[in-house]
Parts: structure tokens; C-alpha cells; sequence
């Protein structure tokens, strides 16, 4: 097993302003349900579970108009930095033929 290097960001404000679907780890309903499948997201549970929370908790406002896009990312980028370090070649889905590096796994 080896670690998958994530497109870098350093900023909440730059995660907001690439085009991207991270945010859906933390959506409510289905799409969510989907991206907490990911072997990552379950490393993060592990990790912080109380990160989890907060950031499924401002995703739902999010969905529901109750918190801004900045302040669902600023939210959610201590997530993002923490799974950018610990995506794994072995997940599945990784690499595929647009992103043969898996460079862009949480962002799509």
C-alpha cells in the first residue's frame, strides 16, 4: 500500500475555488451516502469522529441554505487536508483513465 498524493491546496478559499466535489463526503441523502463509502472517509471517522460530525452537521445546513459555501469549506477543509494524506493506491476507484495519477480522488 502506498499513499496517492492529492492535488495540493492550502486554503479553505483555494479548495472553494477549484472545481470540485469534495463537499459531497459530507452532503445528506444519497450522494453523501456514496462518497462516506470511500475507504478514506473511514479513516477520517477513525481519525476525528468529532471532525466528522461538525462537517456532516454544516453540510446538512449547507443543503439547506442555512451556512454559506465559505463557511461550509472552511469547515470541511480540516477534513480535506487530513484525507489528502491518507488516500491509498489500494482504494478502489483511485485511478481511473482521466485521472490515471488519482491525483484528483476527492475531488471528483
Amino acid at each position: 500500500m502506498a499513499l496517492v498524493t492529492q492535488h495540493q491546496v492550502d486554503s479553505a478559499q483555494e479548495l472553494r475555488g477549484c472545481d470540485n466535489n469534495f463537499f459531497l463526503h459530507f452532503a445528506p441523502g444519497s450522494e453523501g451516502t456514496i462518497y462516506r463509502e470511500r475507504p478514506v472517509f473511514t479513516r477520517l471517522q477513525e481519525y476525528d469522529p468529532d471532525l466528522v460530525r461538525i462537517c456532516l452537521h454544516s453540510g446538512d445546513k449547507f443543503s439547506r441554505y442555512q451556512v454559506t459555501r465559505e463557511d461550509h469549506y472552511n469547515t470541511i477543509f480540516p477534513a480535506y487536508k487530513f484525507m489528502a494524506n491518507n488516500v491509498h493506491d489500494s482504494d478502489p476507484g483511485v485511478c481511473n483513465n482521466q485521472d490515471r495519477s488519482g491525483k484528483f480522488y476527492l475531488f471528483r
